[in-house]
């Protein structure tokens, strides 16, 4: 093995002593396993990402329909309140 030097935030520090503790192996053995793991090739980690855009454009669209549906509410309000008033100008 070869020595590496790792830089981390404090509280990354802290999650890493933690889960070294609970699984009872070193903090290095916890920084390989997560070496190990990460594979952003990985097609769970595209179809997160691919799942992230989906979201995003549907909340595009949600908020373009709101947007949309409060215009035509102000608009019918507004008509209705000309014709309340226009009743009773009557």
């Amino acid at each position: 093995m070869e020595r590496t030097v790792l830089m981390v935030r404090p509280e990354q520090r802290a999650k890493l002593a933690g889960l070294a503790a609970r699984e009872h192996v070193s903090a290095a053995e916890i920084n390989r396993r997560a070496i190990d793991a990460y594979n952003p090739d990985d097609n769970e980690f595209n179809e997160l990402g691919q799942l992230a855009e989906a979201v995003m454009q549907s909340h595009a669209q949600a908020m373009q329909a709101i947007k949309e549906a409060h215009k035509a509410v102000k608009e019918t309000l507004s008509y209705f309140a000309h014709k309340k008033s226009a009743h009773h100008d009557d």
